[in-house]
């Protein structure tokens, strides 16, 4: 194998110098890149019964935290959509305010308010986009809480 030349063109099978401008250009760009967390913890409360946006974001990450809660003797349900398909409906009991996923068998959250340490951390990750949506069956009022990671 010989050096070659920096200005050798990428090739996987060149000069020294072509192989590195190849590693460079083809394979460094698809490797992981570090996650972050994005600003602020978001949260979104609506008193409407039909489904509302409560975050929209594109690109990739990783869903780290969700919660939901209701106001008085009030119902809702939530929505997961991640990459364009919805991965997950729950629905927000009267009983603590409780977010259930999926289909109403695993509690994930017991309260509305975010904390770093809470009980209901989410591995969700995705690639394009990320939809959370909320509705109250009531009309009194829901709440969802979230944190997620971005690249």
């Amino acid at each position: 194998m010989r050096i070659g030349k920096k200005t050798d063109a990428a090739s996987a099978t060149g000069s020294l110098f072509a192989r590195i401008a190849y590693i460079v250009n083809t394979i460094i760009p698809t490797l992981q890149k570090p996650r972050g967390l994005h600003g602020a913890p978001g949260s979104f409360t609506t008193a409407l019964t039909t489904y509302q946006t409560a975050l929209s974001i594109t690109g990739k990450g990783r869903l780290v935290y969700l919660a939901a809660s209701t106001h008085s003797n009030s119902t809702g349900a939530v929505i997961i959509e991640i990459d364009g398909a919805s991965v997950c409906m729950g629905s927000i009991g009267t009983t603590s305010g409780v977010l259930w996923f999926p289909d109403n068998s695993f509690p994930i959250s017991y309260s509305g308010t975010f904390t770093s340490s809470g009980n209901s951390h989410l591995d969700l990750s995705f690639k394009e986009s990320l939809v959370i949506q909320l509705k109250c069956n009531q009309g009194i009022g829901a709440n969802v809480c979230w944190q997620y990671e971005d690249e």
